[in-house]
């Protein structure tokens, strides 16, 4: 496609513009056959994706339509509990596969025998997406489901649309926060053995969409450190109870009770899902970066490759590994099942200049989602990147696009959250809940209309943030 056609294919649709710190052989790796994957346990997939990256930033464009269409099919063909079990387990068993598949290949040093581990482990990154790329979908339909429930039994509160919507389960992160806190505690062998612990299972729990955080052991005990409590995850009996109380005393039906357990399970199997793309990333950089000396590429610019790229006769082209140092300075793609649309440098610039939306960032004040409930007044920290989350001073307000698991060090520090994107099962709103910290998502603007240093008041009970004194 021409990039007249692709712009206007773009801004004919409505689309939720994710962010992330990402490059793409990792970004179209996950999302790579997206169509197949969804099609495999529902009649409705994804049409197409868009993004933009540029240095190690990238936007996803998720056309709403499709995820409308994805959460309308899992209504109609997913009716109970089994079914819904069965439709992850379709997914479960495709990424053990994939895991399977990645291990029985032989290792090797040569350009051949790496590029054959790279299209292997990148497999196993679409896997560890696949199917599972249909919560995005589902649980923005559920959403809306559910408020319109509320709305109709005349609770439409975001009070009660979040309690309704709390996870039910503790996330990984919590999980792996409180082993941190035994290292905290711990002292001698036993902390240093511990810490060891920690990097067997959890290495990959820093990992982004730019590839391995390569944790080490001075890195485990400044993050077990930085813990100010012990976690607790007793907790989520409660919510579970509180939940059963809402439905009863609105006089729930199984249709709807039905809605708010699929939301549930959807929480639980989206935080697998991360789980397995983070370690199949810690599984595949290895390889891109040892490829990347053998090809005599920067190992930044051989994960601009796409999946259908990573031959022997692309990547020892030199006319495509010139091509490769090219988009590091910004790239365009367009996808559907028909394959990839790339656009570089003046056309990237086009695309862009052209999808610019001028903002008025004036405002005084900014609405979004209750995530998590509190009140707080603090300083803004805008964060977005990874470079960023270091930044983050102790009591101050984080500000992002939308907040990953690299950002879980930059959470415990601040005192409240507040995102561009997001729905009720995103990032941002399971660990708020768990950290017990105000938090607002969907403000669509906040990075926009907020700058470092503003001092602004966090109404989380209402979802307003107001902007009290500018920086």
């Amino acid at each position: 496609m021409t990039k007249e056609e692709v712009l206007t294919e773009v801004q004919k649709e409505h689309w939720n513009v994710q962010g992330f710190n990402g490059l793409p052989i990792h970004l179209l790796s996950a999302a790579h056959d997206a169509e197949r994957m969804v099609g495999k346990i529902l009649p409705k997939s994804y049409r197409h994706f868009f993004y933009t990256c540029f240095h190690g930033r990238a936007n996803m464009y998720y056309d709403e339509s499709d995820w409308q269409g994805i959460a309308d099919a899992f209504y109609e063909t997913i009716k109970n509990k089994q079914t819904l079990a069965d439709l992850i387990e379709t997914y479960n068993a495709d990424y053990r596969k994939s895991v399977a598949r990645a291990a029985v290949i032989p290792d090797g040093s040569s350009a051949e025998e790496l590029v054959v581990l790279a299209q292997a482990f990148s497999n196993r990154l679409m896997s560890a997406c696949g199917s599972a790329h249909a919560i995005e979908g589902i649980t923005f339909g559920s959403e809306h489901i559910l408020h319109a429930v509320l709305s109709q039994k005349g609770a439409p509160d975001s009070l009660t649309l979040s309690k309704l919507s709390s996870p039910i389960y503790p996330s990984f992160l919590s999980e792996a926060r409180f082993l941190l806190w035994k290292i905290k505690k711990a002292e001698g062998e036993e902390k240093n053995e511990l810490a060891k612990t920690f990097l067997k299972e959890y290495a990959w729990i820093e990992n982004s969409y730019l590839g391995s955080a390569k944790l080490t052991i001075e890195h485990v005990f400044r993050r077990a450190e930085e813990l100010t409590s012990e976690p607790d995850l007793s907790e989520f009996d409660e919510i579970m109870k509180e939940k059963e109380a809402i439905m009863e005393q609105l006089s729930f039906n199984d249709r709807e009770r039905f809605v708010v357990y699929s939301i549930d399970q959807c929480f639980k199997w989206q935080d697998d899902r991360k789980k397995n793309i983070l370690e199949s990333i810690e599984a595949f950089d290895p390889i891109l970066d040892r490829l990347a000396v053998v090809l005599g590429l920067s190992p930044v610019a051989v994960k601009y490759a796409t999946p259908e790229e990573l031959t022997v006769e692309k990547l020892t082209s030199p006319k495509f590994k010139s091509t490769l140092q090219e988009r590091v300075n910004g790239v365009a793609f367009y996808t559907t099942s028909e394959g990839i649309s790339l656009f570089g440098g003046d056309d990237f610039t086009f695309l862009v200049d052209k999808l610019h939306i001028p903002f008025d960032g004036g405002a005084a004040e900014i609405k979004g989602m209750v995530a998590s409930r509190g009140l707080v007044t603090g300083v803004v920290r805008i964060c977005e990147s990874v470079s960023d989350i270091a930044k983050v001073q102790q009591g101050e307000i984080l500000v992002a696009s939308m907040t990953r698991p690299e950002y879980l060090s930059a959470m415990q520090r601040a005192s409240g959250f507040i995102t561009n994107e997001g729905g009720l099962t995103c990032h941002a709103a399971i660990i708020s809940r768990e950290l017990k910290k105000p938090c607002i998502i969907g403000t669509k603007i906040a990075t926009k209309t907020l700058k470092d240093g503003d001092l602004v008041e966090m109404d989380a009970n209402t979802g307003i943030v107001r902007i009290l004194q500018r920086a």
